[in-house]
C-alpha cells in the first residue's frame, strides 16, 4: 500500500518507519524538501529501509519488480534510482519525463543491476518523473527534484 505523510518531525517519521517496517511504501509530504529536518527525516528512512532488507524483515517480495525513490532528493549533481527487477525478466529500462509528460532519457538497464547513477548534466532545474519498465511492463513512476 501507498501511504502518504503530511510532516516529516517525530510523529511523522516515527509512523512512517513503522508503516514501512510493515512493507509499505511511505511518501512524505513536507513545506520544504531540502531542509535539514526533512533530510535527516529522509536518511532515517532509507538507513530503516536498507537495514530491515538487509535482516529479512521487508516483505519478501522477490517475484516483483519495484522501483525505488531516488536519493538525494532534491539532488543538484547527481542521483541514484534504485530498483529490483525479477531474475526471470529479460528486457528493462529506466526512463525519465519533464512534467509534460516527454521523455528526456531512456537508459536501458540489465535485468540483474540494481541502480542506476542519474547525472545532473544537461537538466534543467525543476520536478522530473521517472519510471521503471520491465518487459514492456510499467512497474512504477516516481519523482524527483533537481535543484
Amino acid at each position: 500500500m501507498k501511504i502518504a505523510i503530511i510532516g516529516s518531525g517525530n510523529v511523522g517519521t516515527a509512523l512512517g518507519l513503522g508503516w514501512m517496517k510493515a512493507g509499505h511504501e511511505v511518501i512524505f509530504g513536507v513545506r520544504n524538501p531540502s531542509s535539514t529536518k526533512s533530510q535527516k527525516a529522509l536518511e532515517k528512512m532509507q538507513t530503516k529501509k536498507d537495514l530491515a532488507q538487509r535482516q529479512g524483515l521487508a516483505m519478501d517480495s522477490s517475484d516483483t519488480n519495484e522501483l525505488y525513490q531516488n536519493t538525494p532528493n532534491p539532488f543538484s549533481q547527481n542521483t541514484v534510482i534504485a530498483y529490483k527487477i525479477v531474475s526471470t525478466a529479460t528486457k528493462a529500462s529506466t526512463q525519465i519525463f519533464d512534467m509534460t509528460g516527454k521523455t528526456i532519457k531512456k537508459i536501458e538497464v540489465l535485468p540483474s543491476s540494481t541502480q542506476i547513477t542519474l547525472e545532473a548534466n544537461g537538466l534543467t532545474p525543476g520536478m522530473y518523473m521517472y519510471a521503471l519498465v520491465v518487459d514492456g511492463k510499467l512497474v512504477d513512476t516516481k519523482r524527483m527534484i533537481l535543484e
